[in-house]
């Protein structure tokens, strides 16, 4: 029972948050060691709103790298989403 528990706890957490780390206030997902995408921070609530500018490359944790994707759903619900 604790095992169908915990494999249902990983499924849901899996979906509910898609990012890897924020650095802007922008949510990016690790594709390799060199790659990022843009993505949502929590599934079906508005992350993103007014303008948002995506850079060509981001720093983390004194890590460079390139921004080469949006990911799907990224600016899913994002009502205040301007530009």
């Amino acid at each position: 029972m604790r095992f169908i528990a915990s494999v249902l706890f990983l499924a849901v957490s899996t979906f509910t948050w898609a990012y890897d780390f924020t650095v802007n206030g922008i949510y990016y997902e690790l594709i390799n060691t060199s790659s990022v995408a843009v993505t949502y921070g929590q599934l079906k609530t508005n992350n993103y709103s007014g303008s948002v500018v995506i850079p060509s490359k981001v720093s983390y944790n004194s890590q460079d790298y390139d921004v080469i994707k949006i990911g799907d759903n990224a600016f899913c619900y994002c009502t205040g989403l301007t530009s």
